[in-house]
């Protein structure tokens, strides 16, 4: 019941966002796309980081307008809302006590100046090959390889995943955006400079 309230939920958001105004001064960008935000917060809340990844994910793709297709090009994330971008990010920042979300993501990102490899090793989504004299990592296999428990320990910015393996472009693309470049409140009040 649920998996197919997320579908109408997020077809729906792309409907509404393609004849949506858009601009800066856009806030309400449909009641689709409240609700597919409500079950986002619904399984951080749960601690079902695997549902909440996947609904961040489809709204994403929703938000930018590629729900038939099931993913986007790089060149559609500068067309995602900065508002709906950071209304997303602050429900992994809330639900996670700082741990999860884009702007973790990126302020890591940042602190290895830009560098994937180095970054990917450091959120986990790449592995220590453990039959290797040398030091060698290889991408984790998606789902299998994955952990989605709070308990495992996964690292700071582990979540939400971003699809790589094809390049970086679009993670790229995703810590650049215009939504995370500009300072954020951190959750204890601080500001954060991105």
């Amino acid at each position: 019941m649920v998996a197919a309230v997320e579908e109408v939920a997020v077809e729906s958001v792309e409907r509404e966002w393609v004849n949506a105004k858009t601009g800066p001064e856009r806030t309400d960008f449909g009641p689709s796309y409240s609700t597919s935000l409500d079950l986002l917060r619904h399984h951080l809340a749960g601690k079902d980081l695997r549902q909440a990844d996947e609904e961040t994910r489809c709204l994403i793709i929703a938000l930018a307008a590629a729900v038939k297709r099931g993913y986007f090009f790089f060149s559609k994330v500068q067309f995602i809302p900065a508002e709906a971008f950071r209304e997303i990010d602050t429900l992994w920042r809330q639900h996670n006590d700082g741990k999860f979300g884009y702007n973790v993501q990126r302020r890591i990102w940042k602190k290895l100046n830009g560098d994937f490899t180095t970054f990917f090793i450091k959120v986990g989504w790449m592995k220590k090959l453990e039959s290797s004299d040398v030091k060698q990592y290889n991408y984790r296999s998606f789902p299998a390889e994955f952990m989605w428990k709070m308990e495992e320990g996964l690292p700071e910015g582990y979540l939400p995943l971003t699809n790589a393996l094809r390049g970086t472009q679009l993670l790229n693309c995703i810590l650049s955006h215009p939504a995370l470049m500009e300072k954020m409140m951190c959750l204890g009040g601080d500001e954060l400079d991105l």
